[in-house]
């Protein structure tokens, strides 16, 4: 199963330093005006998009251009390693199941407060009153947010920037869309927030995440009530997630 390599340098942590440290310059030069944020913060967005996108088409590049069968290797090798690093598979799984094997115990106090450590680590809201139905609510909730955005998202960008190969090789591949789709959706997570400076700096990152993950998101609607082995129940779970997704002001996270 595919996974973040724990004791690697990931991309998606150089990614989130430069977003960091441009957020942090345009703080310091907008000073509070909404005018200069909102600049600002397109900025920002476009800045690290470029940046991503020209160093893993570069990659791409690297590949088709290797005259050897050692640099093909190691380039090839690269690639795949790349695209693997968008796919958080292993660990969404693995932090889900900690959560559960904590409640599965017993509702001890101490079991209770194992899965809200364990909880903390997946979701960015305060676990700290929850309980045993609480937790597994927020933990539902979080597994299937994360895996559009970590799972289901990363391979639909990654089948476009190959069908974007079948027409010219020139042309941005699998690693340049996915890696576009990871960096927008890192600048969402980080500072896509309504509050204080962050709701006019991180707007456009967050605009745009919801284009990129709009189609994934409602590919995920129609697919994933096929797992409830219940053909009569489906038309009604999608229905529901629609009529319920609608009331989060987002297009996306209500689904």
């Amino acid at each position: 199963m595919v996974g973040d390599p724990p004791y690697f340098l990931h991309p998606v942590e150089i990614i989130g330093w430069l977003i960091n440290f441009l957020r942090l310059k345009t703080e310091y030069y907008a000073n509070s005006k909404i005018s200069k944020l909102k600049i600002g913060g397109f900025f920002l967005t476009f800045s690290v998009i470029t940046l991503t996108a020209l160093i893993a088409w570069f990659i791409e590049q690297l590949y088709f251009a290797s005259e050897t069968e050692i640099t093909k290797f190691i380039t090839f090798f690269i690639l795949i390693l790349g695209l693997a690093s968008s796919l958080a598979l292993r660990s969404l799984r693995q932090r889900s199941h900690e959560v559960l094997h904590a409640l599965g115990k017993d509702n001890s106090s101490e079991n209770l407060q194992l899965a809200r450590s364990n909880l903390s680590k997946i979701v960015g809201r305060d676990v700290n009153n929850l309980q045993r139905e609480g937790i597994l609510r927020a933990t539902a909730e979080s597994v299937s947010e994360n895996a559009v955005d970590g799972i289901f998202a990363p391979l639909f960008w990654i089948i476009i920037g190959t069908l974007s190969w079948k027409l010219s090789k020139s042309f941005p591949g699998p690693l340049a869309f996915v890696w576009v789709f990871k960096a927008t959706s890192t600048i969402d997570s980080m500072i896509g927030y309504k509050n204080k400076k962050l709701r006019w700096i991180g707007e456009s990152g967050a605009r745009l995440d919801d284009i990129l993950t709009f189609i994934p998101c409602r590919i995920v609607v129609f697919t994933l009530p096929l797992i409830s082995n219940n053909w009569i129940k489906i038309p009604y779970l999608i229905k529901a997630a629609f009529r319920e997704g609608a009331k989060d002001s987002s297009p996306n996270s209500g689904l």
